[in-house]
């Protein structure tokens, strides 16, 4: 890996070798992050960003804005400590302006809440869509164009090295393959398949706002057959984009809820050796020896680490 920092003033240093690093990307968080200690003989001027290059063909593994900057003189030698966020912190760190919107489009969303801060473009539906976008006060620009891509596009933003932003999920028209035995397949070191069953919803009951009197139920059968035993209790509350109080909101939010938890019920973990470029979303397949062949995957999670150890990126897996 090749570690280029810029200062405030612009200019690009290369850090060297690193002694150790963590990057954790998560379809939970949306700015990945990263954490890097360097051997250092100086001390250094104050970095603004730090870019992550793969050493075949310079390719961008991570890029983002420095949060936190450390040098430490100890009894075994002097370290340069950085914590990074990817890009899209600074939409997280950024209040957006109160405002609302009637028949929304992806360009004014991009033009007004994205742009601005340096992104260079977005994929997607560019079309107005018939909805109504309440942009309340403590709105994030994050938050209003995660929820733009659930109202109108029934979609999840992901914002790449490169800058640009992604909302229409995975376009290769072939999965990424896990196999050590497939050609072409990206080898692992180690894989292992987790069933979850505290995590799945049997029932979810709708109470009315501000009372006890029950609304609805929602039963998934399969589970209870399967002796799932978990029951929630959700309150109707208004309607985020809309303002209105409606059964039917809750009771989707509550169908959302179980639906969520089934997929989060099986997790397939594997351990690659050395740094794999691995975009969240990615459709994926598993061809294991033991395991089998598993499809309709995707990428949740990736975390790369370099130590004493080696070098490894360990990626999660769940059903699409």
């Amino acid at each position: 890996m090749i570690y280029v920092a810029t200062t405030t003033s612009g200019a690009q240093r290369n850090l060297g070798p690193a002694y150790s690093v963590q990057i954790n990307k998560s379809r939970e968080a949306p700015a990945d992050s990263l954490t890097a200690v360097f051997f250092s003989k100086e001390n250094h001027p104050e970095y603004k960003s730090i870019a992550v290059y793969a050493e075949e063909a310079s390719q961008l593994f991570f890029d983002g804005i420095v949060d936190e900057q450390k040098f430490e003189v100890t009894a075994t030698g002097c370290f340069l400590t950085i914590k990074s966020r990817s890009k899209a912190a600074v939409l997280i760190d950024n209040e957006a302006t109160p405002q609302t919107y009637k028949r929304p489009s992806l360009d004014i969303i991009f033009r007004r809440h994205i742009k601005p801060y340096g992104f260079s473009a977005i994929n997607g539906e560019q079309s107005s869509f018939n909805a109504t976008i309440e942009v309340e006060k403590g709105m994030s620009e994050w938050d209003v164009l995660e929820l733009f891509c659930s109202v109108c596009l029934n979609s999840f933003p992901i914002v790449n090295a490169d800058g640009t932003i992604d909302i229409a999920g995975d376009t290769d028209s072939r999965p990424l393959m896990f196999s050590n035995s497939s050609s072409g397949g990206v080898n692992y070191s180690a894989i292992s398949q987790k069933y979850s069953r505290y995590k799945l919803i049997s029932e979810i009951t709708v109470c009315e706002q501000y009372s006890a009197i029950y609304a609805a139920t929602i039963r998934d059968q399969g589970l209870i057959d399967r002796g799932i035993s978990r029951r929630k209790f959700i309150s109707m509350s208004e309607d985020t984009i809309t303002g209105i109080s409606d059964k039917k909101v809750s009771v989707k939010t509550a169908e959302q809820m179980i639906e969520n938890a089934k997929r989060k019920f099986c997790e397939i973990t594997v351990k690659c050796p050395n740094a794999v470029q691995a975009k969240i979303g990615t459709r994926c397949q598993i061809n294991d020896d033991v395991l089998g062949r598993i499809e309709g995957l995707k990428i949740y999670e990736v975390e790369y680490k370099l130590s004493r150890a080696g070098e490894f990126t360990t990626i999660t897996l769940l059903k699409e």
